[in-house]
């Protein structure tokens, strides 16, 4: 669990993000592209599903009880599927997600399941359990905005809210619990809602 210098030092990451430059390059892609145009007019509520994912790293394919290959790459995150996940070696302190939603969108909630939402369907064994879960998050955005979120211990879809125009979302983990066998960081799912302009 996080202690008081740990919220500390989150405040402090915090205030670092909100102070960038938002052209700084993503990983993997320059992905900064200016939010710009003036939108005056959106479109209703709707889920917003990111045309890419990068991560800064993630772990090699494994395989599960039965021996089937499973994969952990960064598109696992967004496919609607809790038994899948990304994954990454170690408490992944600092490492970071990018989201690109391909427009401008207006984002009003966003999230994700903080960890391996999955119970092997061979061995019986939790994975949420054995594995790492994310507690504590820094999202970034195209505007410079910045906001955190902590997450309760539990493999269910946890939001909040936000108000912001961005054509990007950049995730930076900044806790994680202690594993339970696997020394592994997961995030089986992440989810945005905002609207689109018309």
């Amino acid at each position: 669990m996080m202690g008081l210098a740990g919220f500390a030092a989150l405040a402090l990451a915090l205030s670092a993000c909100g102070s960038g430059d938002s052209s700084e390059e993503t990983p993997g892609e320059d992905l900064s592209r200016t939010v710009s145009g003036g939108v005056s007019e959106w479109g209703p509520e709707q889920t917003i599903v990111p045309i890419g994912v990068q991560a800064t790293d993630s772990a090699p394919n494994s395989t599960d009880a039965e021996g089937n290959p499973t994969s952990y790459r960064p598109e696992n995150i967004v496919d609607d599927d809790l038994t899948t996940a990304w994954r990454i070696a170690g408490d992944s302190n600092g490492v970071q997600i990018v989201f690109d939603f391909g427009e401008v969108v207006r984002l009003t909630e966003l999230g994700l399941v903080p960890g391996y939402a999955k119970i092997d369907p061979v061995s019986d064994v939790d994975r949420f359990e054995q594995n790492r879960r994310v507690e504590t998050v820094v999202w970034d955005f195209a505007d410079g905005s910045s906001v955190a979120q902590v997450f309760d211990d539990d493999p269910t879809m946890q939001t909040i809210s936000v108000d912001v125009a961005t054509n990007w979302a950049r995730l930076t983990i900044h806790g994680t619990s202690e594993h339970g066998g696997r020394d592994f960081t997961a995030i089986s799912e992440a989810e945005f809602t905002g609207r689109t302009a018309f």
